[in-house]
């Protein structure tokens, strides 16, 4: 059965408000929602395995229907540049240290979906968030390369094998303190569940919630009652 992305064909408002954290075309936040000091925000990395091709713009719909449920949201694009996986990550470390920056008192809900669920674990490494979750995630780099997942995709982000870059591998990395849910469908033929089960495996202190027959899209579609629970969950 073909996996659902209906999630592709979707309209969304524009954003309140978009930030610039760089000078670059992709260095910017679209803000869902006002965004106030005593309010926790849900910042969300997309995916699309790290491929230029694909920006934040299927996860909008995803932003403004949280906004819509009362979250503040705020969705972060970054570069992706094929064989320079630092500028991804660079630019992603930047976009969160931007947010807190401007609002120190801001308690961040880190979300990520597929290549961005692998993006949210690394940034789990290096920054104190209220709480991570990562959707889908290719949190296995050693694994996504040896199963070649989307033809060599693991690869093209890190312009070599996934041996060569363990400092980017969120399997070989401590999560340091930090409060982390992975959230997965076992249906999915875009990232294996086994993925995210080696994951969890090999740090048992993360929470794995399996959805059975669901696939890659559908848990980051608007109308996905198990995210938007687990979120209302983690943000009390």
């Amino acid at each position: 059965m073909p996996e659902d992305r209906s999630v592709f064909d979707l309209m969304a408002p524009p954003p309140d408000l978009t930030l610039e954290f760089g000078e670059g075309k992709d260095q910017v936040i679209d803000i869902y929602g006002q965004i106030n000091s005593d309010n926790k925000i849900i910042v969300l990395l997309h995916g699309g395995y790290w491929r230029p091709k694909f920006d934040r713009s299927y996860m909008q719909p995803l932003a403004s229907a949280l906004a819509n449920e009362g979250f503040k949201v705020a969705l972060v694009e970054y570069r992706r540049i094929p064989g320079d996986p630092d500028a991804t990550v660079s630019d992603v470390m930047s976009a969160l240290s931007y947010l807190i920056e401007k609002n120190l008192e801001l308690e961040l809900i880190l979300v990520g979906h597929s290549a961005g669920g692998h993006l949210a674990l690394l940034a789990g490494v290096e920054m104190n968030f209220f709480h991570v979750i990562a959707v889908a995630p290719l949190a296995n780099l050693l694994m996504g390369d040896e199963l070649n997942l989307d033809e060599g995709a693991t690869q093209e982000f890190l312009g070599g094998n996934a041996a060569e870059r363990p400092d980017l591998d969120p399997m070989l990395l401590s999560l340091n303190g930090n409060s982390v849910t992975v959230i997965h469908g076992v249906d999915d033929q875009r990232v294996p569940i086994e993925i995210s089960r080696s994951y969890c495996q090999a740090k048992p202190e993360v929470a794995l919630i399996e959805i059975p027959e669901i696939g890659h899209f559908e848990l980051i579609h608007p109308q996905s009652r198990e995210l938007l629970e687990l979120l209302r969950s983690v943000s009390q």
